[in-house]
């Protein structure tokens, strides 16, 4: 039986720009294989995250996912954020070994984070083993409408594996991580292993920032095996910084590139209004090996 574990923690102080205390609601969700003593425990990500949903009310700052060690097979979710609701994805503190989610070569993405809403989303996502998925993380704003965007997202202290096509007949992936019109978000302290398609694997990109991602920054990530560029910032995404990551055995002349779909020259591009370069993206102090 599927069950989840729900604290509420209340009372715990923010000191405002204003210097004037609040109170701030955290509810933190427990996700095991296994029950707990004197507690109940939930196993699906997305039915607690749906249950969140419920339990969200204006008084809440906080949802915390906390994941207990262990591997989830085959499991999926999509995470609608609430305005002004900040959501965490992390491993349970105790856990002596990153939880692990394993897709089993299924095609799937392991999370969607769907955000219009021209704010910051406010998702931060580390410290789990992701393997064996066509897609690991997509954030999406609307790439039709730069008004339309989502930004504050993080990734960190995650283990990215065996990501992308497994099959030759199933569509290829595009990305580890994609953010589509997202903007201010951090990738840092990452590990991406073996990134292939088993065809087409040119597509296939650790970070693709696309469509008015701008003003991002990739830091201190190592990228080993991959056979696509590691970064490919796409259609007016700028201002990006990719710094001080580790490249190793990646099978492009370039780690990062840029690229966009033009319609001058191209007839299967389907945005509807013309994309466009990418400006002012900065590559700096990234070391490179054989």
């Amino acid at each position: 039986m599927f069950k989840f574990l729900l604290f509420i923690l209340l009372q715990i102080p923010l000191i405002s720009v204003a210097d004037i205390t609040s109170k701030v609601n955290i509810i933190e969700i427990h996700i095991a294989q296994n029950e707990i003593n004197g507690v109940t425990t939930f196993l699906s990500l997305q039915q607690a995250i749906d249950h969140s949903y419920e339990l969200s009310s204006s008084n809440i700052s906080t949802v915390k996912f906390l994941i207990h060690g262990g591997t989830y097979n085959k499991q999926a979710a999509i995470l609608r954020p609430k305005q002004g609701v900040h959501y965490e994805f992390t491993s349970e503190p105790s856990n002596l070994r990153l939880p692990m989610f394993d897709g089993n070569g299924e095609q799937l993405t392991w999370l969607r984070v769907l955000s219009k809403d021209g704010y910051g989303s406010n998702v931060i996502i580390g410290n789990l083993h992701i393997r064996n998925y066509l897609t690991a993380i997509s954030i999406e704003g609307n790439r039709e409408n730069q008004r339309e965007f989502n930004a504050h997202n993080k990734i960190y202290n995650m283990r990215f594996e065996n990501i992308g096509q497994t099959s030759p007949d199933s569509p290829p992936s595009t990305a580890v991580i994609r953010f589509v019109n997202s903007r201010q978000n951090d990738v840092s302290g990452n590990e991406f292993i073996n990134i292939k398609n088993v065809q087409s694997c040119g597509l296939l990109h650790a970070v693709y920032l696309a469509h008015h991602s701008s003003e991002n920054l990739i830091k201190r990530n190592t990228f080993t095996n991959l056979c696509g560029s590691p970064i490919r910032i796409r259609d007016d995404s700028n201002y990006n910084k990719i710094q001080l990551n580790k490249f190793r055995n990646i099978q492009t002349i370039e780690a990062m590139d840029e690229w966009f779909c033009d319609k001058n020259i191209r007839h299967d591009c389907t945005k509807s209004e013309p994309e466009l370069r990418s400006h002012l993206n900065t590559f700096n102090k990234n070391h490179i090996e054989p």
